[in-house]
């Protein structure tokens, strides 16, 4: 028996790749919604709205953890980005007007990994005992991120000015 090699070459239609290629780009966005809660609470009133997306390379496949805050009369978004199992993980900020957008991302990352924490994710933000906003989130020891490892619960001081949120360092 003569062994022969076999080239297998699939026809595709013409623009099928291109086709293929959004599909698979619109299958790695991840999309945050919001809609309207009616004032009894009990049901969702108009259509969601998409008020975030992943478009920017440093969120990766992947933003979760979305967390608004209203301050300044204006609506602040902080959410996660990227995989959350890497230093590669992050926090993001935009800001809007309405708490249904249009949001306005900042073109730099919040909070991103350090030399003495990686991967910070899952924010949200309270009003502690000293009248300031904190930001709450999650973070890995250096070299240890991974499923199985421990993230402790950090806090730090923040503020908005401007429609820009920042660490509050004036403590």
């Amino acid at each position: 028996m003569n062994a022969e090699a076999t080239t297998v070459r699939l026809l595709t239609p013409p623009g099928a790749e291109a086709e293929e290629i959004a599909w698979v780009s619109r299958a790695l966005r991840t999309r945050i919604h919001a809609q309207r809660l009616a004032a009894d609470g009990r049901r969702l009133e108009g259509e969601p709205a998409v008020i975030l997306e992943n478009d920017q390379p440093w969120e990766a496949h992947l933003i979760e953890g979305v967390w608004i805050t209203q301050a300044g009369g204006r609506y602040h978004l902080l959410y996660a980005g990227n995989d959350f199992s890497t230093a590669h993980y992050g926090i993001g900020a935009a800001v809007a007007d309405a708490p249904t957008g249009p949001y306005r991302k900042s073109s730099e990352v919040f909070l991103a990994s350090t030399e003495e924490w990686w991967g910070p994710g899952h924010p949200s933000v309270a009003v502690g005992a000293d009248g300031r906003h904190h930001v709450f989130l999650h973070a890995f020891r250096p070299g240890v991120a991974g499923y199985k490892a421990f993230r402790a619960l950090l806090a730090a001081p923040i503020r908005f000015d401007g429609g820009v949120v920042s660490l509050d360092r004036s403590a």
